[in-house]
């Protein structure tokens, strides 16, 4: 028709940077059960891609120190499971909450004290 111009098709595979980290740590699960040499490596592009975009991701954290350590570098896949571990232990918290939280252990800790009556 005149006046309309046609629409370019749109390429719906993912591109490099469109994938997400949930992507991302999904892709590195697969290829580590692959478990040749090139898709061991492939995973832990995918593992360590997902941990650059999010620090705190655990899964993509515990996938990345697994397979390093399952790989022999075990020094550098404790520094990942390490740092899973305390982001479960230590959430992220918003500014004041974390003013909140230790009031409530010191209360918590004060109520378990036995009192003495004198």
């Amino acid at each position: 028709m005149p006046g309309f111009e046609r629409m370019p098709s749109f390429d719906r595979t993912p591109s490099a940077t469109a994938r997400t980290v949930e992507r991302l740590y999904n892709e590195g699960v697969q290829m580590k059960l692959l478990g040749d040499k090139d898709s061991l490596e492939e995973a832990e592009r995918c593992f360590r891609e997902a941990v650059r975009r999010k620090p705190d991701y655990i899964p993509a954290l515990m996938g990345l120190g697994g397979l390093l350590k399952e790989t022999g570098n075990h020094a550098e896949g404790n520094v990942f499971i390490n740092q899973a571990t305390l982001s479960i232990v230590n959430p992220p918290v918003l500014p004041g909450e974390k003013i909140r939280r230790s009031h409530s252990v010191s209360a918590q800790k004060e109520s378990r004290m036995p009192s003495v009556v004198g």
